[in-house]
């Protein structure tokens, strides 16, 4: 094949043009291999554009399933979305253990008491931390709507959405965004609360209609569960009906705390867990979800690139034959004419794979959308899964890498002198 019949081109002429961007002369530094594959791609990018599109979705699929998986089976997503505080252990207590601290009463005041007594004969450093909980109605015009007001707890700790202060006087509440949007407050407004207030002898309530104003959003999961309002530390007119543990601190170095676990599972045997097992005990049921759509979109991608490698890649060297004979007679070896055809595909899937952790944020941001509108979760974003991420971007570029090999070892089986005669 003479140097004039590929310039000629005859049936085609996009291999050999000239290229602002790319010219050998201007990179005489470079190898022929990257030279070709980058003069490829810029000068006729719209030739690949459907498999950069494939490449990048198939990768972002994968990326936004880990980081969904990674940022909701979290700690973060359950101090945020459950209105918790930091837990360096969990208690679960069991029946004997909540009739023994309560005293058969089930009240949260005489539990806490009882604790800390527990915790100071013990030698336990630790303080528990409980929220009470009461009925009551938000009042907006002629609509009511049943909550629950959350107090006898400082809400410094809790996760505030951006803006918001944590309520200090009496009159101040923090309320979550979704209902705060639902029913069009912002902070600084005023929002009406119906609930049983105590007389000033505190030996009966009666149902009262007051005021508070909004320092702050708080992002729940709202939608199926009830509206929640946070007083503040210095409310406490309402009956305390229910309780629940709000966080679990150890108060010594992270190097003892060990130590001090050990002896409260000595105290409360099978009834302490860990963070993680917290978070298998709450969104065991979302993580079942999605793990399953996680692992399956990576099965599902890695075959679909694998396939679509293969048969984009046999295109190209079928088209591309003349060119890769043309290498061969011009004295390149066999390795210059793979690396092209290689470095080609590779740059194209890891700008893929790039540009797919890039929208990964946009993702999130549409998939919060969707949460809102169906679950009532306001504020969801992506903090976990980087690593993952990397992790699954690293392996997909090793099994293409190992997919082209294989594929490029045709390159010996192209016939020059049929090329020649044709």
């Amino acid at each position: 094949i003479s140097v004039m019949d590929v310039l000629h081109g005859e049936a085609r002429l996009e291999r050999i043009k000239h290229s602002d961007r790319f010219q050998l002369n201007k990179r005489r530094k470079m190898k022929i291999p990257l030279f070709l594959a980058l003069s490829d791609i810029f000068g006729n990018f719209k030739r690949y554009i459907l498999l950069f599109v494939a490449f990048t979705l198939g990768s972002l699929v994968v990326v936004t399933n880990i980081q969904i998986r990674e940022s909701v089976i979290s700690t973060d997503f359950l101090y945020k979305f459950y209105t918790f505080k930091h837990f360096d252990l969990v208690t679960w207590f069991n029946n004997t253990s909540y009739n023994e601290l309560t005293g058969g009463t089930d009240r949260g005041d005489l539990f806490k008491k009882n604790f800390d007594v527990l915790m100071k004969r013990e030698g336990i450093h630790a303080t528990l931390e409980l929220s009470y909980n009461t009925n009551a109605q938000l009042v907006d015009g002629d609509k009511v709507s049943g909550m629950k007001i959350n107090f006898g707890f400082d809400p410094e700790g809790l996760v505030i959405r951006d803006g918001g202060q944590v309520p200090k006087l009496r009159n101040e509440i923090l309320i979550d965004y979704y209902t705060a949007v639902e029913h069009g407050v912002k902070i600084g407004d005023e929002v009406t609360i119906r609930y049983d207030k105590y007389t000033e002898d505190r030996l009966s309530t009666v149902e009262t209609d007051e005021t508070f104003i909004i320092t702050g959003y708080i992002d729940r999961l709202t939608k199926f569960n009830s509206t929640e309002v946070i007083m503040s530390p210095e409310f406490n007119d309402a009956p305390k009906e229910s309780f629940q543990a709000l966080g679990f601190t150890i108060n010594a170095p992270q190097s003892e705390h060990q130590v001090y676990i050990e002896k409260l599972e000595k105290i409360f045997p099978d009834q302490c867990v860990s963070d993680k097992q917290l978070i298998a005990g709450i969104l065991g049921m979302y993580d079942v979800l999605f793990s399953f759509l996680r692992n399956m979109m990576w099965i599902v991608v890695t075959g679909v690139l694998g396939f679509l490698v293969v048969m984009y890649q046999t295109i190209f060297m079928k088209d591309e034959e003349q060119e890769i004979a043309l290498l061969g007679s011009a004295g390149f070896d066999e390795r210059s004419t793979k690396g092209w055809q290689f470095l080609r595909m590779m740059i194209i899937f890891i700008a893929a794979i790039i540009l797919s952790i890039v929208l990964a944020p946009a993702a999130a941001m549409i998939l919060g959308k969707l949460f809102n509108l169906m679950l009532g979760i306001t504020g969801f974003r992506f903090t976990r899964g980087s690593l993952l991420s990397a992790i699954w971007a690293v392996f997909i570029a090793l099994f293409i890498a190992v997919v082209m090999i294989l594929i490029l070892r045709r390159i010996r089986n192209i016939e020059m002198w049929r090329i020649r005669n044709e």
